[in-house]
């Protein structure tokens, strides 16, 4: 919506993604339920869903900067991570021009979910809570 305006310096993989896309975001935990690696899971049990209902050729999302360099993008199993996901001119009040474009195809989906299901959660949890 007006006055807001998109710019045209997006992140590079903004030009490749295409086909059928679902976008994911604004999941929140509440805190009580944060640092067991709980939302990882849960966000990647949203993208087999979406994978299995839609089956996207894109699944994408925009993630603040903080958790992208914490490693929460990798986790949950994004394979493309950069920096400006949308670049705005005049950005819409509540939207930070610092947010990632994160995004994953949908063989990326395919393959974290065979890699659990030959070796478990183990190999996709971090030392570091998130």
């Amino acid at each position: 919506p007006k006055p807001n305006k998109i710019g045209r310096h997006h992140s590079k993989s903004t030009f490749i993604i295409s086909g059928d896309v679902v976008y994911s975001g604004e999941f929140v935990l509440k805190d009580k339920f944060r640092g067991n690696g709980l939302a990882a899971h849960m966000v990647f049990l949203n993208f087999v869903l979406a994978h299995l209902k839609w089956r996207p050729d894109w699944i994408y999302g925009l993630m603040s900067n903080q958790l992208v360099l914490r490693g929460f993008a990798a986790q949950i199993g994004y394979t493309i991570t950069e920096p400006r996901g949308t670049h705005w001119e005049l950005p819409p009040p509540g939207i930070s021009t610092h947010d990632w474009l994160v995004a994953m195809r949908d063989e990326d989906v395919r393959e974290k979910t065979r890699i659990i299901a030959e070796y478990g959660l183990e190999p996709f949890q971090l030392t570091q809570k998130i």
